[in-house]
């Protein structure tokens, strides 16, 4: 992402000031946290600091930060999965998300109310974990991102028809949308089946015009699948089973999200300097 421009650094100047009355810890004073909040809002100061505001007390009310040392049920940890493949052409790791088979309806309604609290919960664990990873990468004057590859492969018109897994669903995409901002750098969304409309139709109006320009549909046609993908990452970082020749990374809940030293990027890097 952009480091921030002159006119954005005395933002960032008044920003903090706006915000001197939080006790806030030292890493979210830093230049490349805070100017997260201000771009999600379009520079306007009150509105960036009201959201970074809420943000603080959906953490304190949910516990976002002793989260990563929560283990959830074990049917949870080992049903929803995803993988990390490399880095794109922004050097932004790649997250791949079997969205598809994810078994929705049973986790968010058919075993009962703790069960889904647990699910969604496992959903903000992983929002936490990719967060806290950009963070701590997000250094001098680079902001960190990921990009996205969401998988709808094996979506069926039966994950929709509970309450349950609609609220459980706007849930996360309001967490997410609400306390993560500038963290996305793009969104594929590959192999969408017909049903695919009811989701979208579920979790668009919770999406800013922002995140929404970020986010891109694919049909299930897979060379043009591949041709999309490739002129975003390439090809030796896009996953086996959309083309490339990447290889995940993922290691369960433990995930080992590709260091800037990994090979991954040095390949991708070598690349680049060859085109």
């Amino acid at each position: 992402m952009d480091s921030p421009t002159e006119t954005e650094q005395q933002l960032i100047v008044q920003f903090r000031k706006q915000l001197s009355d939080l006790p806030l810890e030292e890493h979210i004073f830093k230049d490349m946290h805070l100017i997260r909040w201000i771009r999600a809002r379009d520079h306007n100061l009150d509105k960036g600091a009201l959201m970074l505001r809420k943000h603080l007390d959906w953490r304190l009310q949910n516990d976002i930060d002793n989260i990563l040392s929560w283990r959830p049920p074990n049917d949870l940890s080992s049903h929803f999965r995803f993988e990390i493949f490399g880095y794109d052409k922004d050097t932004c790791p790649i997250i791949y998300v079997p969205f598809g088979k994810w078994d929705l309806r049973t986790h968010l309604s058919a075993e009962g109310e703790a069960h889904k609290q647990d699910t969604i919960r496992l959903c903000f664990y992983y929002f936490e974990q990719v967060y806290q990873y950009l963070e701590e990468r997000s250094t001098g004057k680079t902001l960190k991102k990921f990009s996205a590859i969401a998988d709808m492969e094996g979506l069926g018109f039966m994950q929709f028809t509970s309450v349950n897994v609609v609220d459980g669903i706007i849930q996360c995409v309001r967490a997410f949308e609400a306390s993560f901002p500038e963290t996305l750098n793009v969104l594929f969304i590959v192999n969408a089946p017909a049903v695919f409309s009811i989701f979208w139709g579920i979790v668009q109006p919770f999406l800013s015009a922002h995140t929404l320009r970020k986010i891109e549909i694919i049909g299930s046609d897979p060379v043009k699948i591949k041709t999309r993908l490739s002129r975003q990452m390439p090809v030796s970082q896009i996953p086996k089973k959309l083309g490339g020749t990447a290889i995940s990374t993922f290691n369960f809940m433990n995930v080992i999200l590709p260091s800037s030293k990994t090979q991954s990027e040095k390949e991708y890097l070598h690349e680049k300097a060859l085109c």
